[in-house]
């Protein structure tokens, strides 16, 4: 299973913790029943904890600079990160985390659309931030199919 946002080259960017409880959170549909400890939720119970740990500290946000939006989606859910650049400590640090499992609807979309979905979320999610900043803020995805996004009027 792909989670959205494993990366390695920006630091501090994980996977949305919203991916990782999963094997918890899909056990609480349907009846009432007891939640089985399988394997998958002991693994994914030790990536929770290595995530809480091991997450760079929150920056706050510096508002003459600006903001990136990084954005992921996959099967299971969406998320993103905003960032920005520190000019004492250099590389790019994590403002805020958004991550939020897909919905049976939501599932139904495509791979496209999922992406769109993460963008139109991350948005909503800091629109204080992004709307009438000093500088232009920009967004990062991974998938091809979104670049006419810049020439569409």
């Amino acid at each position: 299973m792909r989670i959205p946002l494993q990366r390695g080259g920006l630091p501090g960017i994980r996977y949305p913790r919203g991916a990782i409880h999963w094997p918890f959170t899909d056990q609480l549909r349907g009846p009432v029943r007891k939640i089985k400890w399988t394997q998958e939720a002991e693994k994914a119970f030790e990536e929770l904890k290595n995530a809480f740990t091991t997450t760079l500290v929150l920056q706050q946000p510096d508002l003459e600079r600006p903001f990136l939006v990084e954005v992921d989606a996959s099967d299971v859910g969406v998320g993103a990160v905003l960032l920005q650049h520190t000019g004492e400590r250099g590389g790019l640090w994590p403002i805020a985390y958004f991550s939020r499992k897909l919905s049976p609807a939501d599932r139904n979309y495509g791979v496209g659309d999922w992406k769109l979905l993460a963008i139109k979320l991350a948005f909503e999610e800091w629109w204080h931030w992004l709307e009438g900043a000093r500088h232009p803020f920009t967004m990062y995805t991974d998938h091809k199919n979104l670049e006419y996004l810049q020439t569409t009027k």
